[in-house]
């Protein structure tokens, strides 16, 4: 047991470093050569951020523990909420972030705190009726935010990008890509110690979840830190998207994957 602890706790450890350096900084790096918006940049940390969820709920998924999975889920959704206000509180931003401009996206990701916990306690978030609506959803998501991004992009979008080389735009693609793969080895490594925990010690299911939730969640800690001490109050834009993409893509994708792999699976 002490072992699994042990690589539970240095593959959270390195998790965070990579979303440090190998995503949070390159990303930003990348859309400073653009125009593009704090919205765009939100979205694609969100993504990218979300990469140890969809890791470790596959794995998990694959050896038959689903409810271990759907827990992981449903409490990085709820600790991604928890470090945006902690957050916005340390940096005494929070009142920015609740403007009412903000409204629709909060909304949804309060959405995606309810909707797996109901398929938790009501015993179906394995069911494969699930798939079709989380797919659903998602492309009504996806059309919401693509309706709402004109006025955003016009308020947030960069006027003056920073000049770049195709060598600068390569040296920055190749670590973000480098960087998935060492989430992809750490994810997997995360999945293996919640099995270990689970089955040979017999840790609850919850428990599981919740360890796994805070460790994949850590991706989401760092980028909304570095957001708020980078761009101070201006950085609000780029946070709430990353909090809805990440949320959003938690639910409607990772899970979505993780319920498909553990019906083949079982």
């Amino acid at each position: 047991m002490t072992m699994s602890l042990i690589w539970f706790a240095l593959s959270a450890a390195g998790i965070v470093t990579i979303a440090k350096y190998a995503l949070y900084d390159p990303v930003q790096r990348l859309v400073s050569y653009t125009r593009a918006s704090k919205v765009v940049s939100g979205q694609i940390l969100g993504y990218l951020t979300s990469a140890p969820e969809l890791v470790s709920t596959v794995f998990i998924a694959a050896t038959g523990f689903f409810t271990a999975a759907a827990f992981n889920v449903l409490g990085s959704n709820v600790i991604n909420v928890f470090l945006v206000i902690t957050a916005a509180l340390w940096f005494k931003h929070l009142p920015t972030l609740l403007h009412a401009r903000y409204r629709l996206d909060l909304l949804i990701v309060g959405a995606s705190i309810v909707l797996p916990l109901v398929l938790v306690l009501t015993d179906t978030a394995t069911q494969l009726w699930t798939v079709p609506l989380f797919l659903t959803l998602l492309i009504a998501y996806f059309i919401l935010l693509r309706t709402r991004s004109v006025p955003l992009e016009k308020t947030d979008s960069q006027t003056n990008p920073v000049p770049s080389s195709v060598t600068k735009w390569i040296i920055n693609s190749t670590v973000v890509l480098a960087g998935l793969v060492g989430l992809y080895f750490l994810g997997s490594q995360l999945g293996d110690s919640v099995y270990s925990l689970g089955f040979a010690f017999g840790v609850p299911a919850v428990v599981l979840g919740g360890l796994a939730a805070i460790a994949t969640s850590l991706p989401e800690f760092t980028t909304f830190y570095s957001s708020f001490a980078k761009n101070g109050s201006s950085a609000s834009t780029e946070v709430v998207h990353n909090l809805l993409a990440s949320n959003v893509s938690n639910l409607l994708i990772i899970q979505t994957i993780g319920v498909i792999v553990y019906n083949l699976a079982t």
